[in-house]
């Protein structure tokens, strides 16, 4: 069994302690294009990224697909 399914593992959000997380982000929507109308996010987690790209192009849709229930709760 994946360890992504379990809540425990879960718990713990990484996000927070990845270095340069920030940097990382912002060079991502630096290069998106601006007429970007749709995007899959595959192993989206809480959704922390997909919701960052859609908030910064103003009608663009997304799908969030992952495998582990916890991380979509």
């Amino acid at each position: 069994m994946s360890e992504w399914k379990t809540d425990e593992h879960v718990g713990h959000s990484r996000r927070l302690t990845i270095p340069h997380k920030h940097e990382g982000e912002r060079v991502l929507l630096e290069v998106l294009p601006p007429s970007l109308e749709r995007v899959l996010d595959l192993g989206t987690g809480d959704g922390h990224i997909l919701a960052l790209v859609l908030d910064a192009v103003p009608g663009a849709s997304g799908v969030g697909v992952d495998f582990s229930p916890p991380m979509l709760t």
